[in-house]
């Protein structure tokens, strides 16, 4: 094929090639991106495939469902299910809007200022079966925490993500050429 044939073929497919990058690509690639993440999330993993640091829970050695789930997983999976993918226009990006979200990823270490508030005794005194002498709430004073959360990174660069997404980029640049 002469450089004037290439030419006139990407001119023939600059349709098709246009609509692949800016609507198709990006919707497929969000897809496969959200479902890596997720994966990784449910192994315990790192998208680099480095294992997450196991938590005190696990280590309990309790009988209770808690100690079952992985590092960051619970019944509710609730931070798993929020990853979602946004398609652009030749770009996608994924996001996972929970404010607590970016702390599990990136790692935490610092104090924390817990305001003043108010704790409702009832509910927990009858639970355990405590008597409240009338009291229904007690006011907490303003005091501050230090916390360390490890990081566990479930939504970041990936060598393997990398190569699921050039793949997918070959596989539709070669179906679009493939009937001439």
């Amino acid at each position: 094929m002469t450089p004037e044939q290439f030419m006139e073929l990407l001119r023939k497919k600059h349709s098709q090639l246009y609509s692949a990058i800016h609507v198709t690509l990006p919707i497929k690639i969000g897809v496969k991106a959200k479902n890596f993440f997720t994966d990784c999330f449910r192994r315990g993993q790192s998208p680099t495939g480095q294992t997450w640091p196991v938590t005190k829970r696990q280590l309990s050695g309790s009988k209770s469902a808690a100690s079952g789930y992985g590092p960051l997983l619970s019944g509710r999976t609730h931070l798993m299910r929020s990853i979602e993918s946004h398609p652009g226009d030749a770009n996608v990006t994924i996001t996972n809007p929970l404010l607590y979200a970016v702390v599990h990823n990136d790692g935490f270490d610092g104090t924390v200022s817990i305001p003043q508030h108010t704790r409702n005794l009832s509910l927990s005194n009858k639970r355990k079966g405590k008597k409240t002498d009338g009291k229904t709430s007690t006011v907490i004073k303003a005091h501050s925490r230090h916390m360390h959360i490890p990081q566990r990174q479930f939504i970041g660069p990936s060598p393997q993500l990398n190569d699921v997404i050039k793949k997918e980029l070959e596989d539709a640049i070669n179906n679009i050429f493939k009937n001439d």
